[in-house]
């Protein structure tokens, strides 16, 4: 039982971190596309 448990404990964290990794990729594309049109608001506003 254990060694079945032990087994299947590598693939738990793996999905997890693919998990967190996912998140963290659309985060980051979220706040670059957020920074972006700050960007194109500020460059609007100063000419």
């Amino acid at each position: 039982m254990y060694f079945l448990m032990s087994n299947s404990y590598p693939n738990v964290i793996h999905t997890h971190v693919q998990r967190q990794y996912q998140n963290l990729k659309n985060y980051c594309a979220a706040s670059t596309k957020q920074s972006y049109e700050i960007e194109k608001v500020i460059l609007a506003t100063s000419q």
